[in-house]
């Protein structure tokens, strides 16, 4: 039995409407993705911290693009 990780590789494609939501292919339905909000501590050229904060999305495939 092999202890490889294993995935898929998903292209799903984005409803013109709302880049938030995916269409799915079977039956035609926009569906949300899942707003993930991310901070990260990150270095300024002057060497001071601050803090970024974006909003990843997921799909029920797993990441999202937008």
């Amino acid at each position: 039995m092999s202890s490889a990780r294993r995935f898929g590789i998903f292209q799903l494609t984005l409803d013109p409407a709302d880049p938030t939501r995916y269409m799915i292919v079977i039956d035609g339905q926009s569906t949300p993705m899942t707003p993930v909000p991310l901070s990260v501590r990150a270095r300024r050229a002057d060497g001071s911290l601050e803090t970024v904060t974006r909003t990843l999305f997921r799909t029920r495939y797993g990441p999202g693009a937008r």
